[in-house]
């Protein structure tokens, strides 16, 4: 169970736009995934919690998650603009991954639909392809559970 909601959530999403994604992507989202996103349309994790430490101890500072269709505010991407851009137009990311965050290097956080494991895109190493591609997750609930703030981190 998620145990932290989103702030600064876009216009809420229904099936519909979820459908709509499904035909764009080609394939039916995972059912967490789509729960999620029908509870909070992107947006950040309450509480000032927008870092996240993996099992390394590597750090990820969470710009913000991307909202499907509807934008919070006007620079941001959504999730379909993220999928366009690094899956479709870049060809830097598998279409087995959905991009769904920006951590704050403005790499892309991705969801692996076929192991629902959350990956870092490391894109400075594109030329690595698929291994470029850090695990730092087990599960979407993992990742939003696991974030921190400043002081939990460093105080």
């Amino acid at each position: 169970m998620i145990r932290y909601s989103l702030l600064k959530s876009s216009k809420p999403i229904s099936l519909y736009e979820i459908e709509s994604l499904n035909k764009e992507f080609g394939f039916n989202l995972p059912e967490d995934f789509c729960h999620f996103y029908l509870l909070n349309n992107g947006g950040e994790i309450e509480g000032n919690r927008n870092i996240f430490v993996d099992e390394d101890e590597d750090e990820y500072i969470i710009k913000y998650f991307a909202p499907i269709k509807y934008v919070y505010f006007d620079s941001q991407y959504t999730l379909e603009k993220l999928w366009k851009t690094f899956v479709v137009k870049k060809k830097l990311i598998p279409p087995t991954y959905i991009p769904f965050c920006l951590e704050g290097s403005g790499f892309p956080i991705c969801y692996n639909i076929n192991n629902r494991h959350i990956f870092f895109a490391n894109i400075e190493h594109f030329d690595k392809g698929e291994d470029m591609l850090e695990p730092i997750a087990f599960s979407l609930e993992d990742f939003i559970n696991g974030m921190k703030t400043e002081d939990e981190v460093y105080g």
